[in-house]
């Protein structure tokens, strides 16, 4: 029988990624997994990560600025969580290209299964942007369910 112990859920805070995480949820309470959430962030290409920002707080690199606000925007997008779904997951913020860092951490921490969300691009934007979810897809040592929402849900 297939054992799922161990659920990877890659999020950027869409309405994919909390559907995403719902079927996560499902999965985790099915088979008592548990649930990393992980976010990815990068520092943009315009932005030095050593750059240094004045805030109330006193200076500060532009990579604290940036790992403190990916870790306010998870538990923001977790807050609503019920307690005993909230018991069954853990956050993780890596900084990093976001394809190359979800594979690594599939691959490192040997997930089960990997459940993430997908915009569903098409033509051009697809074409310009690549997808995310199809090159972990391709790639991830292990398997992975992509969640798509119908053009209402994602409004």
């Amino acid at each position: 029988m297939l054992k799922i112990a161990k659920i990877l859920t890659p999020v950027d805070y869409s309405p994919c990624s909390r559907a995403a995480l719902d079927h996560a949820l499902f999965y985790a309470a099915r088979f008592s997994a548990k649930i990393d959430v992980l976010h990815v962030w990068e520092v943009p290409p315009s932005v030095r990560a050593d750059m240094l920002v004045v805030s109330d707080d006193g200076p500060q690199s532009m990579q604290n600025v940036l790992l403190h606000g990916a870790n306010r925007e998870m538990n923001e997008f977790l807050a609503k969580l019920p307690a005993e779904q909230r018991s069954l997951v853990a956050i993780r913020v890596e900084h990093g290209d976001t394809v190359p860092t979800i594979l690594e951490v599939a691959a490192r921490d040997r997930y089960d299964l990997v459940v993430m969300g997908t915009h569903g691009r098409t033509g051009l934007s697809h074409l310009l942007m690549g997808s995310v979810a199809e090159k972990v897809v391709r790639q991830a040592p292990c398997p992975v369910l992509t969640v798509r929402l119908s053009e209402e849900g994602a409004r």
